[in-house]
């Protein structure tokens, strides 16, 4: 069987988004790169014509509001969350179906 790539953008508060195609989820240290800090996953739904109760993993900066990270408008907008600071969004619960779901 092939493995199934993990799909991820990282969504700056200012700047442009990056793809990413992983074989497997990075470590703890690279994916609190992404957000500048302390991790937190939550889990948004994110809905999608062909599957409107799809949930998606997103990793944000646990103290963005401590920090007063500037709001991250784009993440913002496709969540419908409001958001601080950069964050990593990825396709499907690919750290849940890992097991990894309590890691933090």
């Amino acid at each position: 069987k092939e493995a199934q790539m993990i799909k991820a953008a990282h969504i700056p508060a200012t700047g442009d988004p990056t793809e990413f195609e992983w074989d497997k989820i990075p470590p703890l240290h690279e994916l609190q790169e992404y957000v500048g800090g302390t991790i937190e996953r939550i889990l948004v739904p994110i809905p999608h014509w062909f599957n409107p109760e799809r949930y998606h993993e997103m990793l944000i900066n646990e103290d963005a509001l401590r920090l007063e990270l500037e709001i991250n408008r784009r993440a913002t907008i496709i969540t419908g969350y409001r958001l601080f600071g950069d964050v990593l969004l990825f396709e499907g619960t690919p750290m849940q179906e890992e097991g990894r779901k309590q890691e933090w």
